[in-house]
């Protein structure tokens, strides 16, 4: 999504820009095959299958018992709950969500590039077994944005896990209640029935509901920009599904989508900041709207994972699930859940402003509040290559133009982060000492490019201590910096500074997930890696 030439891009709103939204949104659509267990159920069939089956009888019966009530009662409340959570799709309500979304989406950005390489095999995959679509969370627009490519590409529409906030969003609630969302309360401790019930459901939904499930593994969006540890509560439920022989197999696609900006900068600034984050409702979203129509967010940009099956994970599992062991079992979902979020980071786009607002960031540490253009454009370049080592690219909102165009582009766009002087040659950063939500916005967009230059920070943070402890410093006639690449041609990885590595990873293991046990593979490549690059001077 970075280079001239992008074969397998689609932008959805190209084609939306040259004909009428209404035609688009009200024409004959059909999905293609998609597995169901037995015969396909409607969502009011779905809610009395789960009234129905032993699991949920049997707690009913305990939950009677325990609280001493008629059953009949306890009967009554798990129907309230199921109307409370279940999702009522209508195909009416996706048209005029494709609608509405077409003409928000070309007032607020440039392009939605979809990276249209896997949608074939998620097709034949719809066809044979159940799918879970597993998206990174961001943006609220994740939650919408999947549902219309769907839409748009004539995939078999998701079923979608939401939070009980947009519940009480009266209207825009049951909207997204008829377009497939349902939901579930963040928080549920020991209440048997509502797990019960829950349980039940994402079962019969995901076998005999004829849609694929959504759901976000990270539980919640991400302020920070950083992925998030997994949240494994659905996952396990969907999992006892093939671990119980119910069903062979479940595929999970997990889905990558970044953004040159991001809607709820500001908000996610205060948040993190200690601001209560705000109750959503309908009016709000509605001055929302009017606000973010003044605004220009650029482009998003979207990449479909390999299909990961349920089945060949819990065969290669270093703890094999068996239902009779639950910490086992959780472990190894825990292990599925980890591969998703990794698999997510690892095709997630990087937005150039990510790399920007590094440089940015550098730049503030040491009091500068500009830099020049050609400058940028040169840490950049070098940014570049380090992602692409990394089997990663840029997006680039103007495809088929250079580095340099698309920058001058993103700043446009950030015009109340930074600005360019009248001359176009000097990068003015809008910062003062002091002004903490404008440098939390800045972190936000850095930390969605950290991960990949983690490994090279800490190698060159070793080397830098090994020089220290070899070399007098001090030295006038040779420069750190030059110290560094030639310690780099001729640096042997020693037992200590594998152990420091390894010692380093483990300590941002909470912000920057991994796989535990590849430290020492990914220790060796980032060398090699490092050795064929000059290193820039970001101060």
């Amino acid at each position: 999504m970075g280079s001239n030439s992008e074969p397998s891009l689609l932008d959805l709103l190209a084609e939306r820009r040259l004909s009428h939204d209404f035609r688009w949104a009200s024409r004959t659509w059909t999905g293609p095959p998609y597995f169901v267990r037995g015969q396909m159920k409607k969502p009011k069939e779905i809610i009395l299958a789960v009234l129905e089956s032993k699991n949920v009888q049997k707690v009913i019966q305990e939950v009677a018992k325990d609280s001493q009530k008629d059953e009949e009662i306890v009967k009554k409340q798990a129907l309230d709950i199921l109307s409370e959570l279940a999702h009522d799709f209508h195909m009416y309500a996706i048209r005029w969500f494709g609608l509405v979304l077409s003409k928000l989406g070309k007032r607020l950005y440039n392009s939605i590039q979809v990276n249209t390489e896997k949608i074939e095999d998620v097709k034949k995959a719809y066809a044979s077994y159940p799918v879970l679509l597993l998206p990174t969370h961001r943006s609220y627009v994740d939650f919408l944005l999947v549902s219309y490519m769907s839409f748009a590409f004539e995939l078999t529409l998701p079923i979608i896990a939401a939070g009980m906030d947009f519940k009480g969003m009266v209207g825009v609630g049951e909207i997204l209640r008829k377009s497939g969302a349902f939901y579930i309360r963040r928080r549920f401790g020991g209440d048997a029935l509502y797990w019960a019930l829950i349980s039940e459901y994402v079962k019969k939904a995901v076998m005999e509901g004829g849609h694929p499930l959504e759901m976000f593994v990270e539980g919640t969006r991400s302020r920070s920009g950083k992925s998030l540890k997994p949240k494994v509560g659905l996952l396990s439920i969907v999992s006892e599904l093939v671990t119980s022989g119910q069903i062979p197999d479940v595929l999970i696609l997990p889905i990558s989508m970044s953004y040159d900006r991001t809607l709820e900068e500001r908000l996610y600034a205060h948040e993190l900041l200690g601001k209560p984050k705000p109750k959503e409702s309908t009016n709000g979203l509605m001055k929302a709207l009017k606000w973010l129509g003044d605004q220009s967010y650029g482009s998003v940009f979207v990449n479909f994972g390999d299909l990961i099956s349920i089945r060949q994970m819990i065969e290669m599992s270093s703890n094999p699930i068996t239902l009779e062991r639950p910490k086992v079992f959780l472990k190894s979902i825990e292990e599925i859940a980890l591969k998703v979020v990794l698999d997510q980071q690892a095709n997630l786009v990087v937005p150039l402003f990510a790399g920007i607002s590094l440089i940015i960031l550098s730049k503030i540490s040491t009091r500068r509040i500009r830099i020049p253009l050609q400058e940028l454009i040169e840490s950049m370049e070098y940014l570049q290559r380090i992602i692409t080592s990394r089997n990663s690219t840029f997006g680039f909102s103007l495809l088929g133009e250079s580095l340099g165009a698309n920058i001058r582009y993103i700043l446009s766009v950030h015009s109340s982060l930074v600005s360019l002087s009248e001359n176009d040659d000097l990068v003015l950063i809008n910062f003062e000492t002091g002004d903490t939500v404008q440098y939390m916005v800045f972190q936000h967009y850095a930390n969605q490019i950290l991960h990949h230059i983690l490994p090279f920070s800490i190698i060159l943070s070793l080397f830098t201590t090994h020089l220290h402890e070899s070399e007098d410093l001090d030295e006038p006639s040779c420069p750190l910096l030059d110290k560094l690449e030639n310690s780099l041609e001729e640096i042997v990885i020693s037992p200590q500074i594998e152990e420091d590595y390894v010692f380093l990873k483990e300590i941002f293991q909470e912000d920057f997930l991994y796989n535990v046990g590849t430290e020492l593979q990914e220790l060796h490549w980032v060398v090699n890696t490092l050795k064929s690059m000059k290193l820039p001077d970001f101060t």
